[in-house]
């Protein structure tokens, strides 16, 4: 019983080889190469395995740093997200994030804005308290209390959204650091 071969040429050096009809692998005779035995409907052939390897290391490497891109790309968009919740609005609706020099300069002013509201307020109606209280008008007794209290519930109020201002700001500055890092991480992969 004779084994049928198919003859086909090396594709390194060109050499005749001598192959079965199923072999899906051969090495050259000649000089050695090993080679990958391709078919179509009209023809066989031959491919080196170092190319074949080569063009698989391309692609596997190509897909790793496509992975790689999907994934900062991905991490960058989770960021934009988390972005969003540490934004201020600010009063012409401009969106901005929030730092500490912001917080404290904001929670100055508006601090010594409330002084200087309670201390005019105290000095304008600080006559009007003598005559109410003298006069026994219950409204007009109340008038000089309410514009100092007001100036005092502003300066409150201020220092309260300015605490809370800055410790969003350093809340901010840590998931900022965290996604830094992050990136850094997945980039030198």
């Amino acid at each position: 019983m004779s084994l049928e071969t198919i003859p086909i040429a090396c594709d390194n050096c060109g050499a005749t080889l001598d192959v079965g009809p199923a072999s899906n692998y051969a090495t050259c005779a000649h000089c050695g190469s090993k080679l990958a035995i391709r078919r179509t409907e009209s023809a066989t052939y031959t491919e080196l395995l170092e190319r074949l390897e080569s063009r698989t290391e391309r692609i596997e490497q190509r897909l790793d740093e496509f992975g790689q891109l999907s994934s900062v790309e991905q991490l960058d968009r989770e960021w934009q997200m988390e972005r969003e919740n540490f934004m201020i609005t600010g009063k012409n609706g401009h969106r901005q994030v929030p730092t500490k020099g912001m917080s404290v300069v904001g929670g100055v002013f508006v601090t010594c804005f409330g002084i200087f509201w309670t201390v005019m307020a105290l000095a304008i109606t600080g006559g009007m308290a003598a005559v109410g209280s003298g006069a026994g008008l219950g409204l007009l007794s109340i008038i000089p209390l309410i514009f100092p209290l007001f100036g005092v519930a502003f300066t409150i109020g201020g220092i309260v959204i300015s605490i809370h201002a800055y410790r969003k700001a350093e809340e901010y500055e840590k998931a900022e650091n965290r996604y830094k890092q992050r990136r850094r991480e997945l980039v030198t992969q």
